[in-house]
């Protein structure tokens, strides 16, 4: 009788396992994909009804997401909304015995101190954390329904009232103007920020080795989704000779590092938002956080018209998508994105028709 695959092989490479209306993915390594499976079992496994602690459901929930292998951002946010219920309930409340009360206290104390946006995040979390529990046995949904995210409505008017999050061509020249006065670390930041369209946390990760030519190839840390962009002929000399990785401030101290904290998830360490704040005083600039050069660089890019290479670059498509657009989004494609958006900002210093010229140059070689 042959042999029952417990996984199955999709067209991307990816061994994945159906349960329900979920496809749940072990990676392309056949070994280590059978390994995550069997760990993901285990973690499968129930405790008695009734007998379901706080911190067992804790350990139960990061290693089921571990099995799956959800990424180590994510697990360290579920890792934070699991810990603010025990810092408030304690790690030996049995789950099933916190009220409808309590679970409404518990939501009112979410939100304090915090943008609604944020508020809503929260809550979403801890529902995948309580949905666990509810489909092994361990509470009734009708215990947390008072969890609910702020109104869609209200969400809206909270996004209206902060004003544009990004920063304005003007903005970008004078931030990169000031951070190339300041330090080669917060120069190559604020140059990652707008023509790689990174965030802080991406910053931490960046290494030499991710350079393959005048590309990047560095997956999005957050997700792991495949990512790769033009990279502008100034940054990549920073990279490979400046000797500014990781990226420091002028006191010396890493802007952003990651720490690792045991087996669930990666915490942070951001030295970069208050140095960044003071580059924008410096540069007579409003202060919207230095992910507003991430929104910049999906802003700004709209002027190529291709939101598919602006997606790869972005880290925006999920992994059966980067598989499928792969052969779409060649390199030219991203060259030609990165070249428009850098003469963009650069028009004023006489760069736009240079660039125009070299993409016409490249594609008269064939480099589609």
């Amino acid at each position: 009788m042959p042999r029952r695959r417990i996984l199955t092989l999709r067209k991307d490479g990816q061994w994945v396992k159906r349960r329900g209306n979920r496809t749940i993915y072990f990676g392309k390594d056949r070994a280590l994909a059978e390994k995550r499976y069997a760990d993901w079992l285990k973690s499968e496994e129930q405790p008695a009804a009734g007998s379901t602690t706080l911190e067992t459901l804790r350990r139960a929930v990061l290693d089921h997401k571990l099995a799956e292998g959800v990424g180590a951002s994510s697990i360290a946010g579920y890792r934070r909304e699991i810990d603010r219920l025990i810092d408030h309930f304690g790690g030996a409340r049995r789950v099933d015995t916190v009220s409808v009360a309590e679970w409404a206290n518990h939501r009112d104390r979410l939100g304090e101190g915090v943008a609604l946006s944020t508020a809503a995040s929260r809550v979403i979390r801890l529902r995948a954390v309580l949905s666990y529990a509810v489909d092994r046995g361990w509470i009734e949904p009708s215990q947390f329904r008072v969890l609910r995210r702020p109104r869609a409505a209200a969400l809206r008017r909270e996004r209206g009232s902060r004003g544009s999050q990004w920063y304005s061509l003007d903005d970008i020249r004078r931030l990169l103007h000031a951070a190339k006065n300041d330090s080669p670390g917060m120069y190559v930041a604020v140059l990652c920020g707008v023509f790689l369209g990174y965030g802080a946390k991406d910053l931490a990760g960046l290494r030499r080795e991710h350079l393959d030519g005048d590309f990047v190839d560095y997956p999005r840390p957050k997700s792991g989704v495949a990512r790769r962009a033009w990279c502008p002929i100034e940054l990549s000399a920073l990279i490979r000779h400046g000797n500014v990785l990781p990226l420091r401030s002028a006191t010396g101290l890493p802007l952003v590092e990651s720490l690792r904290s045991g087996s669930y998830g990666s915490s942070w360490r951001d030295r970069l938002a208050q140095p960044f704040r003071e580059l924008c005083v410096v540069a007579g600039v409003e202060p919207k956080g230095f992910y507003g050069l991430r929104r910049s660089f999906a802003r700004l890019s709209q002027a190529a018209e291709d939101p598919l290479a602006t997606a790869c670059v972005m880290g925006h498509l999920d992994t059966s998508q980067t598989a499928v657009y792969a052969g779409q989004v060649g390199d030219s494609r991203l060259r030609k994105l990165g070249v428009r958006l850098w003469n963009y900002v650069h028009a004023d210093h006489g760069d736009r028709e240079r660039g125009e010229a070299e993409i016409e140059a490249l594609e008269t070689l064939g480099m589609r």
